[in-house]
């Protein structure tokens, strides 16, 4: 019962972070949209992404600071441009397009959000969690 009251919480986390990201156009393949979930650790429980071609949820929220960019960073945002329906008149005008956009993130980096947006929905999970178990315990141990 608490666990189901528990995984329905995170559940709905995960429903406002897609949300959130579709309305600040943070969505191209979907690939990071889908790629949340909760896990049960030894500590509790923990946020992870089950795709290792998401792009990192700190990324969205912080940016990138300048600096080296991964192997194959041309043809990630190829693919990236294709999944945001960039259109080009070739793929060599594709690529180049790719190759100097790498070249500006790797020189200058990503500008973060504004806001928290991210963290202040993770931490509304404390505060909601805190209520499940308060109200399971009074319920479960009668301390009414």
């Amino acid at each position: 019962m608490l666990n189901d009251k528990i995984f329905k919480l995170f559940d709905e986390v995960i429903d406002e972070l897609r949300s959130e990201m579709e309305i600040r156009n943070k969505v191209a393949s979907g690939k990071t949209l889908n790629s949340f979930e909760f896990r049960d650790t030894e500590d509790g429980y923990e946020l992870v992404q089950n795709q290792d071609d998401a792009a990192p949820l700190f990324v969205l929220q912080e940016g990138r600071e300048p600096g080296a960019i991964p192997f194959g960073f041309t043809e990630i945002l190829e693919r990236w441009s294709e999944e945001k329906d960039i259109t080009f008149s070739s793929e060599r005008e594709r690529h180049s397009f790719a190759f100097l956009l790498g070249k500006r993130i790797k020189e200058r980096g990503i500008e973060g959000s504004p806001d928290d947006w991210i963290s202040e929905i993770l931490n509304r999970v404390d505060i909601k969690l805190e209520d499940i178990v308060y109200t399971w315990a009074l319920e479960e141990l009668d301390f009414k």
